[in-house]
C-alpha cells in the first residue's frame, strides 16, 4: 500500500535544521510542484483511491494553504514549471495509467 502525505517541512541551511510548517491540505502521493511569486503549488497526483486534478497553493510567508484552479486532465507522475509568469503542467499518467503528453497553463 501506498502512504499519501500531506507533511511540509522547510529546511534551513544556515542552522542544518528542519521546520514542520501547515500540512497540505489534501494528503496524495506522485504529484508535481513548482513555486511562484512566493507560493508553492502543489499539482495533480494520487488522492487515496484516485488520481487527482486537484492544484493547492502554499503560501510561505503565511505558513497557509489555500485552493486553486484544478487541472482540466487529471493525472500523476506529472512535472511542473513556472516560465514567464505562467505554469505549466507536463505529461504524466491519465486515469487509465497511460503516458499523457498533454501540457496545461495556468496564469496564477
Amino acid at each position: 500500500m501506498e502512504s499519501k502525505l500531506a507533511t511540509v517541512e522547510v529546511y534551513d541551511p544556515l542552522t542544518d535544521t528542519w521546520v514542520t510548517k501547515a500540512s497540505m491540505p489534501t494528503a496524495r502521493n506522485e504529484l508535481a510542484c513548482t513555486a511562484y511569486n512566493g507560493k508553492i503549488y502543489a499539482i495533480g497526483g494520487i488522492q487515496i483511491g484516485a488520481i487527482s486534478g486537484k492544484t493547492e497553493v502554499y503560501d510561505i510567508s503565511a505558513n497557509i494553504w489555500t485552493t486553486s484552479a484544478n487541472l482540466n486532465n487529471v493525472r500523476n507522475s506529472l512535472n511542473a514549471a513556472s516560465v514567464n509568469d505562467k505554469l505549466y503542467a507536463l505529461f504524466g499518467f491519465d486515469n487509465a495509467s497511460n503516458v499523457t503528453n498533454k501540457v496545461e497553463e495556468y496564469n496564477p
